[in-house]
């Protein structure tokens, strides 16, 4: 097994978004933690679904 798993906390805006979208663009699973908007976690699953990466998210 060779797939890479990051794990990020705060990814739904500035730069933990940026983080996420762009390890998304270079193979790498993101995991990632938001703290109250839903939709916005939301929307970061559905963008590193559609770069073809599994994303997962939980609140904190």
């Amino acid at each position: 097994m060779t797939q890479k798993t990051a794990i990020i906390t705060g990814a739904t805006r500035g730069l933990g978004r940026d983080m996420a979208i762009n390890l998304a663009k270079d193979g790498v699973d993101i995991i990632f933690s938001y703290n109250s908007n839903e939709d916005k976690a939301k929307e970061v699953i559905s963008e590193i679904k559609s770069i073809g990466q599994k994303s997962h998210r939980f609140s904190l």
